[in-house]
């Protein structure tokens, strides 16, 4: 439970690892620390510049 990683499983109905995703958001782990009301997809996070992606950040400390 350490939230580094998103609960994605496209061909199936029912994540298998989306419980241990919504502990990590609960106890703020990984992805989840900064208080982000919502995480930013990988495949969009990829497409920002350094200026973008620094209001993301919100200047924190990993």
């Amino acid at each position: 439970m350490r939230g580094w990683a998103w609960a994605y499983a496209p061909a199936r109905e029912r994540v298998k690892r989306e419980p241990e995703q919504l502990r990590a958001q609960a106890y703020r782990r990984g992805l989840w620390k900064c208080g982000t009301a919502e995480p930013v997809p990988p495949h969009v996070w990829r497409d920002f510049n350094k200026k973008i992606r620094r209001l993301y950040w919100g200047g924190c400390t990993w």
